[in-house]
């Protein structure tokens, strides 16, 4: 299930918050290598499908992660024009759905993160297994 969620932040805090949601991508990919080291023979092919599915996960959200940490910095040091009275000129429209599906995927991804407090309420109700 997917959801999109928006939210307003600091402009100075757009790099924490994007640090954060790399640092869940690491950590994606840091559990599926674990996977495949706890691995045995008998159950191999399963692990690795599942590792290499996350690692394509992570793979794709970095990327979109990249390129929204350029854009912001891009825009940080640029100019803005004015814009017309009617509203802005849209010269290249793939461009501009190319964007809104990023944002898009961006906000579903952002629906399957927890608050830090509820993440910390579920680590003193059920301990881990290691």
């Amino acid at each position: 299930m997917r959801a999109t969620i928006n939210f307003e932040t600091n402009v100075d805090e757009i790099f924490n918050v994007m640090f954060s949601l790399i640092e869940l991508e690491a950590q994606r990919l840091h559990d599926a290598g674990y996977a495949l080291d706890e691995a045995d023979s008998t159950d191999v092919i399963a692990v690795l499908d599942a590792a290499v599915k996350d690692a394509q996960l992570a793979y794709a959200q970095l990327q979109q992660y990249r390129d929204m940490l350029v854009s912001f910095e891009k825009a940080r040091f640029e100019t803005q024009v004015p814009q017309p009275a009617g509203g802005q000129l849209v010269d290249n429209l793939a461009a501009v759905q190319d964007a809104a599906q990023r944002m898009q995927q961006f906000d579903n991804f952002l629906s399957h993160i927890q608050p830090p407090a509820e993440e910390e309420e579920e680590e003193h109700d059920s301990p881990k297994e290691r």
